[in-house]
């Protein structure tokens, strides 16, 4: 979702026909609480971008991310529907374990 037009219509020009962009909330807050690195204004120009250079988009989108609430689902859904991606995908947020990539893992041996 960095990409500015010319970055997209470079790509659009090389062949890119359809991005699978994970976009996940539609509520900075929760964006913040992931770290996603991205706020949904970037998620709007990219896809004003997206439009304009004619390549397709699938939107990837979370429920039920850290600190989510009735009131952050429902800008996630506004927020689905004003991007209007040529196809969407919802998931169901799941914990997982948390990872240090720091620290090398241990075998089960040890």
């Amino acid at each position: 979702m960095h990409s500015d037009y010319e970055t997209v219509k470079a790509m659009a020009d090389g062949g890119a026909r359809l991005f699978i962009v994970g976009f996940e909330s539609g509520d900075a807050q929760i964006l913040k609480n992931i770290k996603k690195g991205a706020t949904v204004e970037m998620g709007r120009a990219f896809m004003k971008n997206c439009r304009k250079a004619g390549v397709k988009v699938h939107g990837d989108f979370i429920i039920g991310l850290p600190g989510e609430t009735k009131d952050t689902i429902q800008k996630t859904i506004d927020y689905a529907k004003e991007l209007d991606c040529e196809t969407i995908q919802v998931s169901l947020a799941h914990a997982m374990r948390e990872r240090n990539c720091t620290t090398p893992w241990r075998s089960k041996a040890s």
